[in-house]
């Protein structure tokens, strides 16, 4: 597979997933992505419930709205367990050490510590220009988690990026079984992943910096630093891969937002 160089979206999509799909990490990808919606899904039913009960819609709404969010609560944290397990699972396949010597032998020959670098401006700037992007303080938490993947990520060393994406895993559904589901107030992006498990109690409370945006951000990062990693491992995939595969990991954050924006700021106190 060799790498154009069109810059449209579903262009960036496509090849991402391509390239995940060589490292046989594109299904656990795309299964935590799906665990991180139904974890917005709760949040989502969550805040209505919280709304019927103040604007006086009744029980029956505000019962309706509870259950809803705690039957799609309780789907992300199963799925974000099986995401663990296929994780675990995929590092014990026969082919992945190769897979992982290709990775790292092609990210020092063709400039992979150049290519993170490219990689941070380009969201630094992104997250500067977007509109009704994220207020500063949630924009210096998001810079701070890209730093930290990215540390993780510097060798190109997959098995380094399958432990953040496993902790990634292991953060979101710790934060979703939280009586929050996810919207507590997370710690500073500096605290998240240092010595010992990954925190996901709550902390510091940055308005709109909660731990199910953390996560899913997480998720976003850790996932573009594998397929980054894997791309290096494919013949000419690394030549046009920063230009093209950035463009979903902005789609990813961008999603993220969304996803979870409107539900950190709606923490209960």
């Amino acid at each position: 597979m060799s790498c154009g160089c069109k810059r449209t979206d579903s262009d960036a999509e496509r090849r991402y997933a391509e390239v995940l799909e060589r490292g046989g990490l594109r299904e656990i990808v795309e299964q935590g992505r799906n665990a991180l919606e139904e974890g917005s899904s709760a949040l989502g039913h969550l805040v209505r419930a919280e709304r019927a009960e103040v604007l006086g819609f009744g029980h029956d709404v505000v019962r309706m709205h509870r259950d809803a969010a705690t039957r799609s609560n309780r789907r992300a944290v199963q799925q974000l367990g099986f995401v663990v397990d296929r994780i675990d699972a995929r590092r014990k396949a026969e082919d992945w050490p190769g897979i992982v010597k290709d990775a790292q032998a092609g990210f020092r020959e063709h400039g992979g510590r150049e290519r993170v670098d490219d990689a941070r401006e380009e969201l630094r700037i992104h997250l500067l220009d977007q509109d009704a992007g994220p207020s500063a303080p949630v924009a210096e938490q998001l810079l701070a988690l890209f730093d930290q993947a990215a540390e993780r990520a510097s060798e190109g060393s997959l098995d380094a990026v399958l432990d953040l994406m496993r902790e990634g895993a292991q953060f979101a559904s710790d934060g979703f079984a939280s009586e929050q589901m996810g919207r507590q107030p997370a710690a500073h992006a500096s605290a998240l992943f240092g010595s010992g498990p990954p925190r996901a109690a709550g902390g510091q409370n940055v308005n709109g910096w909660c731990v199910a945006l953390a996560a899913c951000e997480v998720w976003a990062w850790s996932s573009y630093f594998a397929a980054l990693a894997i791309c290096f491992a494919v013949p000419f995939c690394w030549c046009c891969f920063f230009p093209v595969i950035s463009l979903a990991l902005l789609g990813h954050h961008l999603t993220c937002l969304a996803l979870f924006a409107g539900g950190c700021s709606s923490t209960a106190g």
